[in-house]
């Protein structure tokens, strides 16, 4: 079980990044199009805002899976 979550974890931060790409590429809307067209744009504002989302939403999501990884399996983390 250990082992499951911590692949988890790892693929959480992918499927994050796989998002934000598929954003820039075929969508008009989303973190990852704002990302994008502010670049081309040079709206330094949006883009820096853009950055800060992903990132929180990045640190959210791994603290999600921290806190179920000690609830879950907390023995095996002592």
């Amino acid at each position: 079980m250990p082992g499951v979550l911590t692949g988890m974890r790892i693929s959480l931060g992918i499927a994050w990044s796989s998002v934000i790409v598929a954003e820039m590429l075929a969508v008009k809307s989303g973190v990852g199009y704002v990302l994008w067209n502010s670049y081309f744009l040079f709206r330094m504002d949006q883009l820096g805002a853009a950055m800060l989302t992903m990132g929180m939403l990045g640190l959210a999501s791994d603290l999600v899976m921290r806190w179920l990884t000690r609830k879950l399996v907390g023995w095996s983390l002592r």
